[in-house]
């Protein structure tokens, strides 16, 4: 059981009797308990929030009296959290429910910057917007803002039209801002204040504050606890002599104090009952009673708890109860307190939200009143929650007129409202209606027309009727009527007439007359060609299916002048279309020889073309369904279709038409690459199967793909289609799932034109994301892929489709070579026995009637029949001896889906056939319809030779398993696909994607080794599993530069950083670990070198005005140069400066007389390092060497001033010599990240040798084979060699090498500005205790001085004294105060040392104290003497003033 008052915690009758004291008062100007600025929902939200944190997995009950975050009543954040006083949650919807009450529709917003303000204006926000409340503005403050902030949100008040100001602030954060308002002089604004502020005495009497006259808003409900005060005015230090607490309150409370004699001392003989204060008066008791209130709670759940302990016992002696007890009794507890008010708590730890809506209103010239104005109780019906009494408010500006704070005035009737674009509903402009419409309704967002003989009157509120005129016979519209009208009879005789003189003729025979015709007049002949099946077999029962074969159809916009001349198709082009037929007809042939399966039932097919089109697709489904008799009978649409079921087609646009078609007749359509979620709707096509995954699932495994690896940025590329459409759209709802943002979509289409392709280029150049998801068809993405090859572009991570992510044709094709380590989901792979053997065995002499064989066998060998000339068709040609995507059976995720669907149809008839036979006794020449076999379609369950199991869910779907590939280059040059994991939708969440990431490779094919990439965030080897570097990580940097400033006991530090990768990701490392290693740091600076020269000076200003004596600069050499620039110009000196790698070995800084204040630097730099014969190496080269090398020769023009490209004076003549020169190319003297180039290129080396040497043992050949990239990735994490300079080569499991460090120190050097000493080493791969070694001796200070420098917040505390925190500053921060009285402390916190805190002196405290009968008494000391006062900074400055007693504290007197 807990109940918190901020710094103490007790349960006990003295909760009630401090608690507003602990609220109120101050000693020593530090708060004693809860200061002034705590009256409000953020100084204890924020606290509670982190107790209910701490406590709430011990399920020790915590209930709070004035938290009132929202966010804690989330139960499973804080399962044990109750409080007696509303959530904001109500708070935030009674203020809108009162903002709606009044006709306020705009209005502005201020609000803390802490949980109590963002989550009240977050709840606020929501119920308003139900309201139909706009907000114009939203500022948030908060009390340590600067003046400008506040003077800013003052900007943003008095430029808004909103008239009524919602102040959700906490009271603290609110003064700062009402000081400026009244210096501004800012009055007229109608202010809506939360409970925080609006019941405050101290704003209230304030008489500069009388510009919030008329304010409205909710208070906690009053109360009045009978025998309070006199409880209060009774308390008395003699209660408890010992009790410092008592002592404290009394000084503050008179003035006075216990350890001072004579003038100003406490007597003990004051009286509480005489004072008039915020302690003794209970006539505001809205927060003390929900303490006393909380206590209550705890008491009633106690006697409920031990009532059940004793009764279930029987036992005399009283078993005490448990925490976690007293939480499930808390949950139900119920009573009703002595104010009569019922307390119990919902299901969230919330009690029931009553609030006095409180006016303020003068009070003569005591300032301003509280006026009890209404209620709102959340436990009425919504109606009957807010009441208030209009008659006693009084507005803004002490008028009883109610303000207006609207964007647009009401539109009056006759007008319509027109929203404003780009603004807030509430801004609108009032249209008046249009003629024949009206509106009658103030504020309506339509006009209505007028019925017909209507119409509206001037000012389109009321609907008159219409002026009735006639038309004259001998007015011109009158004659032309006339003529019309006798025009349109002349017609009708003329037609009654035709059909009288035909009358005989069999069609009027039948349709007018109803008369029977003769049998030969009844017969209908098709005019049209019928579409043909290009391969068909007919048999028992016949199966139907679609493919494509050709190219798209070449369609033609028909005039309907002439018959239509029939569809005809493009050249054949899809091997793959060929190759799921002939899958299709080895499937039907392998049932037929089949004794198990549809034993004495022959199963035929009919084949059809669509030419990828979706009319032809209806075309041929149409001729599925009816045949392709030339001559149709009164019988043809009555007699069953031609097929049971449809297998196909291809595509998801074709297939969505076909099952369009189909499905009102129930004929089952089961395909094998439609994808489209869509084709899931059962209502739409409730006759649709498919042996594939929808595209659901695999947007889903997508997305769940690219979390996996970490990519949060990624751009999109679609086909323009049902497929690409619905992909994305299911991809970025998964990704929004998980976390994932989309930078740009684009669409593209295979007909689109050049520039359209261009144009999606640009937004893929332009773009910053690296991995871009292709959910794109083949025949879309190639004019794409063609477009990339000619710009060039590579680098990118492309993440594909199952469309193509298999496709061979791009693998095989190496200007594509930049796809290398794509990674996409395909359809499970399979193996279907002797399917080569029956593709292989097709060929033209058995049909050699079929036309499509033919094209198939002169595409595949590039050859005629109907050419004589060179290139023939003989027929000996042989496919076996081919291949090509026909004949390659190492693939077949999509054949064995047409494949399954065949098994599917058959294992259906099976079932049905059985039934049916069985039910019915019949011939076997009856068979069942196709809606029967739908019927059992949905129900069928089997499992196929590949021990694949088939079954459809509800929606026709089957489980979706896919193949995780990853494209890898193969030893031809070509890419391959690689295996490397699986995705299974039928398994857990957790479980249903599995990677082997060892096996991956990606964009750009190999490892990467870096000699200066030091940021941390590549040592994921999730997102950058092919990633190494020979300069050590930033991790270990920030680690050692927290240990070096923990080393020299600097616990208060600056710090600026880079605003980029670099700078931030150390600096983040640095404060995980100066946090480890107790360390504060009182500012983090972040600046870049575009960044405008006032944020520089803002940098500046920040650390002119901080106390930290040590500035850590994580930075970039370049981001660094514009602020030192700065500092010289502002003269900034002293500092002590911390430099990372990136620049404390720079010589151009160093050599820069004006950055001289940079003298005492330390840092760590890369281990140096002697490459021997470099020197030579680097000034023999000369471009003579490679006379075409531009780059040689931009070096040499730079080097030595000089150009190629002049003769005469200027002009270089190659004589020029390098050895001459003393610069950065030729000095070798710092060689520390050209070592790491060094120390790369060996890496390289020493794993290609460790490669080759493998190889050789194992092919025990002399023809060398060459490794593949994914080799050398392989190798490279297990190499280990040592170079010439003596160091060791290895990596970690990140790819990251041993950490080892300079540590440097800027020292001057003559005339010649300043140079780099040696003065010591990190090595990580030593134990922690000896990673860092300093020779202290030889370190030069900031100031050019051997003085250490100090960098405390505060010093260490002598003995007799105790740190105590400083409240709102980090743990560096603290006061030291003597030990009480009977207390000791004999510790002192040396540098960098261990604090001791105060203890009884009968305990001791590490062992340091021994047992003390009697404590000494206090000395006295009249005499003046030099002291010390412990301030910011860290530095005791000396006083002159009356000492006071060792171990006594000093109290301060109020002025």
């Amino acid at each position: 059981m807990m109940e918190t008052f901020s710094q103490s915690s007790c349960v006990s009758e003295e909760m009630i009797k401090s608690s507003v004291y602990w609220r109120t008062q101050t000693v020593k100007g530090r708060s004693v308990g809860c200061g002034p600025s705590d009256h409000n929902g953020e100084s204890n939200s924020s606290p509670t929030i982190a107790l209910a944190s701490v406590v709430g997995p011990f399920r020790i009950p915590v209930i709070s009296h004035f938290a009132t975050c929202a966010c804690l009543s989330d139960r499973k954040r804080y399962p044990s959290f109750f409080r007696t006083i509303p959530s904001d949650y109500y708070q935030s919807r009674a203020l809108a429910q009162l903002v709606k009450y009044f006709g306020w529709t705009w209005v502005g917003i201020v609000r803390s910057r802490g949980d109590y303000g963002n989550s009240g204006i977050a709840a606020f926000e929501e119920a308003a917007k139900q309201e139909g409340v706009c907000i114009e503005y939203s500022e948030a403050i908060l009390s340590t803002d600067p003046k400008e902030q506040f003077i800013k949100t003052l900007e943003v008040i008095k430029k808004g039209t909103a008239r009524v100001v919602v102040a959700f602030v906490a009271l603290g954060d609110f003064i700062p801002l009402l000081k400026v308002i009244a210096q501004h002089n800012i009055t007229g604004l109608q202010w809506v204040g939360s409970e925080s502020w609006i019941t405050s005495r101290t704003l209230a009497e304030t008489n500069e504050y009388s510009f919030l006259c008329g304010a409205l808003g909710f208070a906690i409900a009053n109360a009045k606890l009978v025998g309070l005060r006199e409880f209060l005015v009774s308390v008395h230090p003699d209660q408890e002599p010992k009790n410092e607490l008592l002592k404290e309150f009394w000084e503050t409370t008179f003035q006075c104090s216990f350890r001072t004699t004579g003038s100003g001392a406490c007597t003990g003989s004051e009286k509480l009952a005489e004072l008039q204060n915020e302690y003794t008066d209970v006539s505001e008791l809205r927060i003390a009673n929900k303490v006393y209130t909380a206590v209550y709670a705890i008491a009633h759940t106690l006697h409920n708890v031990l009532n059940d302990l004793q009764s279930s016992t029987n036992s005399n002696t009283r078993e005490q109860p448990t925490p976690q007890k007293m939480l499930a009794y808390m949950r139900n507890v119920r009573f009703t307190v002595k104010t009569s008010e019922e307390i119990f708590f919902d299901a969230n730890g919330d009690p029931v939200a009553r609030y006095d809506l409180v006016n303020w209103q003068p009070a003569g010239n005591v300032g301003l009143q509280f006026e009890h104005v209404g209620v709102y109780d959340s436990s009425l019906p919504s109606e009957k929650r807010l009441q208030v009494n209009h008659e006693r408010v009084l507005w803004a500006g002490d008028t009883g007129q109610l303000p207006v704070s609207v964007c647009s005035e009401s539109c009056p009737p006759g007008t319509r409202k027109a929203v404003l674009k780009g603004r807030p509903v509430c801004c609108y402009d009032c249209v008046p209606c249009a003629e024949g419409e009206i509106n009658n309704e103030t504020d309506s967002n339509d006009c209505f027309p007028c019925d017909l003989e209507y119409w509206s009157n001037e000012s389109k509120d009321r609907c008159v009727s219409k002026v009735v005129e006639f038309l004259s016979y001998t007015e011109l519209m009158g004659m032309v009527l006339c003529i019309f009208s006798f025009f349109g009879v002349l017609l009708t005789a003329v037609v009654s007439s035709l059909f009288y003189f035909h009358k005989e003729t069999p069609i009027l025979l039948l349709v007018v007359y109803g008369v029977d015709v003769p049998a030969s007049a009844k017969s209908c002949r098709l005019l049209g060609q019928p579409a043909l099946p290009q391969l068909a077999v007919q048999k028992d029962i016949n199966i139907g299916a679609i493919f494509s074969f050709h190219k798209s159809a070449l369609l033609k916009i028909q005039p309907f002048t002439s018959k239509p001349k029939p569809t005809t198709c493009g050249s054949f082009n899809s091997l793959r279309g060929f190759k799921y037929a002939q899958t299709l007809i080895f499937a039907i042939e392998e049932i037929n020889n089949s004794t198990q399966l549809l034993p004495g039932v022959s199963l035929g097919y009919k084949i059809y073309d669509s030419c990828s089109s979706v009319p032809q697709t209806v075309l041929s489904g149409m001729s599925l369904m009816n045949g392709y008799e030339e001559t149709l009978t009164d019988t043809s649409c009555s007699r069953p279709p031609a097929v049971h079921a449809i297998v196909g087609e291809s595509n998801s646009s074709p297939t969505i038409a076909l099952a369009s078609l189909v499905g009102p007749f129930s004929i089952p359509v089961i395909s094998h690459f439609a994808t489209c979620a869509c084709l899931s709707n059962r209502k739409r096509y409730p006759s649709f199967f498919r042996t594939i995954p929808s595209d659901y699932y695999q947007s889903r495994a997508l997305a769940q793909l690219v979390k996996y690896f970490g990519w949060t940025w990624v751009g999109t590329v679609r086909s323009r289609g049902d497929y690409g459409n619905n992909g994305i759209a299911a991809f970025e709802e998964a990704a929004k799932q998980e976390g994932i943002c989309i930078e740009y979509s684009e669409a593209i289409l295979s007909t689109d034109p050049k520039e359209q392709l261009l144009k999606t280029l640009e937004v893929i150049k332009n773009g910053t994301a690296r991995v871009v998801l292709a959910f794109v068809a083949v025949g879309d993405f190639v004019p794409l892929l063609n477009v990339i090859v000619q710009h060039n572009i590579t680098g990118i991570q492309w993440v594909g489709s199952e469309s193509w992510i298999t496709y061979r044709t791009f693998a095989e094709t190496k200007e594509y070579s930049f796809l290398s380590g794509a990674v996409g989901f395909a359809i499970a792979n399979a193996k279907l026995v002797g399917l080569r053997e029956f593709l292989v065995n097709v060929h033209p002499a058995q049909e050699p009637n079929n036309e499509l064989l033919k094209e198939f066998w002169e595409t595949v060998f590039q050859c005629s029949f109907r050419s004589n000339s060179s290139g023939p068709c003989t027929g000996s040609e042989k496919l076996a001896e081919l291949q090509n995507e026909y004949t390659d059976v190492s693939e077949l995720r999509i054949a064995n889906k047409v494949y399954t669907a065949v098994y599917a149809i058959a294992h259906t008839l099976h079932n049905v056939l059985k039934d049916f036979r069985s039910s019915t006794n019949s011939s076997k020449g009856e068979w069942p319809t196709p809606q029967k076999v739908l019927e059992y379609m949905r129900d069928v369950k089997f499992t196929v030779k590949t021990g694949e199991e088939i079954f459809f869910d509800s929606s026709g779907d089957p489980a979706a398993r896919y193949d995780l590939i990853n494209w890898q280059p193969a030893k031809d040059g070509s890419l391959q696909f690689k295996h490397v994991g699986v995705y299974d939708s039928s398994l857990s969440s957790k479980q249903c994607l599995q990677v082997i990431q060892e096996h991956m490779i990606w964009a750009g094919n190999s490892g990467q080794i870096s000699h200066f990439a030091t940021c941390a965030c590549l040592s994921n080897r999730k997102r950058y599993s092919s990633f190494f570097r020979t300069v050590p990580s930033d991790y270990y940097q920030s680690r050692a530069l927290a240990q070096l400033v923990k080393h020299f006991g600097w616990t208060w530090v600056g710090t600026v950083r880079s605003r980029s990768d670099y700078g931030n990701n150390g600096i983040a490392a640095f404060e995980e670990a100066a946090k480890q290693e107790g360390i504060c740091i009182e500012y983090s600076e972040a600046i870049f070198k575009t960044d405008p020269q006032e944020q520089f000076l803002k940098t500046v200003e920040v650390i002119k005005k901080g106390t930290a004596r040590v500035v850590l600069a994580f930075i970039a050499l370049g981001d660094l140069v514009p602020l030192l620039k700065v500092i010289v110009q502002h003269n900034i000196t002293g500092l002590q400066w911390v430099g990372s790698e990136s620049w404390i070995t720079s010589r151009s800084l160093a050599e820069t007389k004006e950055f001289s204040f940079l003298s005492g630097a330390v840092g760590f730099a890369i281990a140096n390092a002697n490459l021997v014969d470099l020197r030579q190496f680097l000034v023999n080269v000369h471009p003579d060497q490679e006379p075409n090398n531009e780059l040689l020769k931009e070096f040499w023009e730079t080097t030595f001033q000089c150009s190629f490209r002049a003769s005469g004076s200027g002009g270089c003549t190659g004589s020029e010599k390098l050895a001459e020169l003393q610069n950065e190319y030729t000095d070798v003297s710092e060689l520390r990240i050209t070592n790491k180039v060094y120390t790369a290129v060996y890496a390289i080396a020493q794993t290609l040798h460790n490669i080759l040497k493998d190889l050789k043992c194992f092919t025990n050949s002399s023809n060398r084979e060459q490794p593949t990239p994914q080799t050398v990735l392989e190798y490279m994490g297990g190499v280990k060699f040592t170079v010439k300079t003596g160091e060791e080569i290895f990596f970690d499991a990140t790819g990251d090498p041993v950490a080892r460090y300079d540590l440097v120190n800027w020292q001057p050097a003559g005339n010649e500005g300043l140079h780099f000493k040696h003065v010591g080493f990190y090595d990580s791969s030593l134990s922690s205790e000896q990673r860092l070694h300093i020779n202290k001796e030889e370190v030069l200070w900031a100031g050019n001085s051997g003085q250490f420098p100090v960098s405390v917040c505060s010093v260490s505390c002598l003995p007799g004294t105790r740190k105590a925190m400083q409240k709102g500053r980090p743990v560096c921060c603290y006061d030291c105060i003597p030990c009480a009285e009977g207390e000791i402390s004999n510790g002192t916190e040396a540098v960098g040392g261990q604090a001791f805190v105060c203890s009884s002196p009968k305990v001791p405290v590490c062992g340091l104290y021994t047992h003390i009968s009697t404590p000494p008494p206090p000395k006295e000391s009249s005499a003046p003497q030099q002291g010390h006062r412990v301030g910011r900074g860290g530095a005791a400055r000396p006083t002159s003033q009356a000492s006071t007693p060792k171990n006594t504290r000093k109290t301060a007197k109020r002025p």
